[in-house]
């Protein structure tokens, strides 16, 4: 009506400045008002003119006000009304063809499903992968299985005990705030709070998911209610600073094995490499590569840096089916390459070559599928290493990083070595048959707490110094940041905590976890099965290296771990000053080195397969609780900096929490 009015009063506004002339005379009057170009009959000046624009313009605008208002008739006046158009905005939650919005309408768990993936930016992914079952309950043709598969594959989701979904029963608020929660990365903050579904709620309130709104925690969701919730979520800061309201416009480019660089990069039309890749992408930007096998005849660089809420993403569209294979003539090269870069996230990719580099080949230990130097703020995850030489992945002078969900299978040398790097997270990987080092973490590396790995040998590794996880090394004088007696190091306040280390030949690993030229470094709850000796401490050789001095093993921890036929418990090389070695078990172990050593079968479930503790066991109960933060963060050394505060998560192998009374091991029974 209110349209009809308006256009009305203009036609009535034009009828009255036309003059009345005789029957059969033309006269036209052109202006241009306003940038507007106008041709009208009549002896119209400027001024009437422009009242007639200004009229039909107020007209139009009521037009734009009266569909906006209109889009969804059955929100219109409620307290769903701004959430309904929030989310069709951002194409969260669309209506229906008939123009309703149906706000009363439950909401089922595949539903709010759907809309997560939505919401995440990677609800487009679903269209051509192709579906994998992973609940019991959810076949690979059921209507929402890709989002179902996507949503899980990012954590967000988990099911019912017995592997089950249950995707079309009705979602409640305490499961959507549980997802939310997850979805913007605080679940482990929920998991310090108690877990499902105390923990989650805690910290939905405390994120402010349900802000403006008062629902129970078993009362089923409406599409309206669920609008509410997700229009506070598009603005909450998640975890790593993003904001989904943000992330939603980023820019997406997509890689193809049957592509061409001359393209675009879109969808339809993709690039072919991933050299191209790495040198177009900018801040913002999310690089999808289709599966199929790339085989990349140059090296690939990233060139530009992310942004702190708008990163750099290189991605598989699905979980290591998309392979960078690198040719022959780059064996000794670094293979996917960046340096002072920002914001970086590569993940989910099969990397390899065709084949390794050997010893004879000239530069060898440049042969690196991942590499990183000079950098801050990366993200390498879900990626899978074969056909390694030298490294897997390697990052030299890189803060801010996470390494996360990765695979190295059958390395020549090492699986990661992180060195001269800080402030990171080395979690939740695996490390097959490597064998120099499964993780090496050196040259002034510190403020890392690296936990919830898994390192697996079935091979026997020649070199005594060989070993599975090292905090510290040696390194030569032109690398690490400082190499001055009492100020050089090379490691300091780092954690390794609920890892897992497994030679199947007993003796066939030489060293479980190796301590060298560190300080303030710690181990907790870490098992070792069938090492040579399950822990070896060792000043580093500086001097030999350049140094100006020794750097020795200072006031390192070895507390609640378990170590199963092993030759020796703990082997010293020299003195260690102020250890505080205590609370862990040596079984079928000739040599322990701690006050209040058990001696006493763990009692696993499985001693290769399964580290969760049987009932009798005597590890249940018998460990202490680890510190909130890495000990000694507020400890100078000779005009060395003070390192950050780094909290450390109490949680075992499977992210449960830790609480009341500590068991040995990596995983709490409680």
């Amino acid at each position: 009506m209110k349209k009809l009015f308006a256009m009305a009063v203009a036609f009535v506004l034009l009828l009255s400045f036309i003059p009345a002339y005789a029957e059969g005379e033309a006269v036209t009057t052109n202006m241009v008002i306003d940038g507007v170009e106008v041709t009208s009959s009549g002896d119209l000046t400027e001024a009437e003119m422009a009242e007639i624009i200004a009229a039909i313009k107020e007209a139009q605008q009521e037009e734009v006000v009266t569909k906006e208002e209109d889009i969804y008739p059955d929100v219109a006046g409620t307290e769903y009304e701004e959430a309904a158009k929030a989310m069709e905005s951002h194409k969260v939650m669309m209506g229906y063809p008939d123009g309703s919005f149906r706000p009363y309408e439950n909401l089922s768990r595949a539903e709010i499903v759907v809309v997560l993936s939505r919401l995440m930016s990677v609800a487009h992914v679903a269209k051509t992968m192709k579906a994998e079952k992973v609940f019991d309950d959810v076949s690979d043709i059921h209507w929402a299985a890709r989002e179902i598969q996507l949503v899980s594959d990012e954590d967000v989701l988990s099911g019912y005990g017995d592997n089950t979904f249950h995707p079309e029963e009705y979602v409640t608020y305490a499961q959507a705030a549980k997802m939310m929660v997850e979805m913007l990365g605080y679940g482990q903050n929920a998991v310090k709070k108690g877990g499902w579904p105390l923990g989650y709620l805690v910290i939905a309130n405390e994120l402010g998911i349900p802000k403006g709104t008062d629902y129970e925690n078993d009362e089923i969701l409406t599409r309206g209610m669920a609008a509410k919730l997700l229009m506070n979520v598009l603005y909450i800061p998640k975890a790593d600073g993003k904001i989904l309201a943000d992330t939603m416009k980023e820019m997406y480019y997509f890689v193809s094995p049957r592509g061409d660089d001359k393209n675009p990069g879109t969808e339809d039309k993709p690039w072919k490499t991933a050299e191209k890749a790495g040198k177009t992408a900018t801040a913002g930007t999310t690089v999808i590569f289709e599966d199929g096998e790339y085989y990349e005849t140059n090296i690939t660089t990233v060139v530009n840096s992310g942004e702190e809420g708008a990163p750099i993403t290189f991605k598989a569209r699905n979980k290591h089916k998309a392979v960078l294979k690198y040719c022959d003539q780059l064996t000794a090269k670094q293979k996917f390459t960046m340096k002072n870069v920002s914001y970086i996230n590569v993940r989910d990719f099969g990397f390899t070559q065709d084949k390794k580099a050997t010893d004879s080949t000239q530069s060898a230990t440049a042969d690196i599928l991942l590499n990183a130097s000079s950098s801050d703020h990366l993200e390498f995850t879900g990626n899978k290493f074969w056909n390694v030489y030298e490294e897997g992945i390697k990052l030299t002078y890189v803060d801010r990083f996470l390494l996360e969900d990765n695979e190295v299978i059958e390395s020549d040398h090492e699986g990661f070595d992180v060195f001269c790097s800080s402030n990171g997270h080395v979690r939740n990987n695996r490390w097959i048959n490597c064998k120099r080092v499964a993780y090496m973490n050196k040259g002034n590396s510190y403020n890392n707490l690296v936990y919830n790995n898994y390192a697996y040998y079935n091979i026997t590794l020649a070199n005594s110094s060989n070993h599975a996880m090292g905090i510290g090394g040696s390194s030569n004088s032109q690398s690490p940041r400082n190499i001055g007696k009492g100020t050089g190091w090379e490691a300091y306040n780092c954690v390794y905590f609920n890892n897992v280390i497994i030679s199947e030949i007993k003796g066939g690993l030489p060293i479980g976890l190796y301590f060298t030229g560190c300080r303030d470094c710690h181990a907790y709850n870490n098992i070792v099965v069938g090492a040579n000796q399950a822990v070896q401490t060792r000043a580093t050789l500086g001097l030999q290296k350049g140094w100006e001095w020794d750097p020795p093993v200072v006031r390192p921890t070895l507390k609640n771990n378990i170590f199963v036929n092993c030759n020796t418990g703990v082997y010293f090389w020299e003195e260690v000053e102020d250890p505080d070695f205590s609370n862990n078990i040596y079984y079928n172990v000739i040599d322990n080195a701690d006050k209040n050593a058990i001696n006493e079968n763990p009692r696993f479930v499985d001693l290769m397969t399964d580290w969760n503790l049987l009932p009798d066991s005597k590890a249940i109960d018998a460990g202490v609780e680890i510190p909130d933060s890495i000990p000694g963060f507020d400890r100078p050394y000779n005009g060395e900096p003070v390192v950050d505060r780094i909290e450390i998560p109490k949680i075992d192998f499977n992210g449960n929490p830790r609480t009341g009374k500590w068991d040995l091991g990596v995983y709490n029974v409680d």
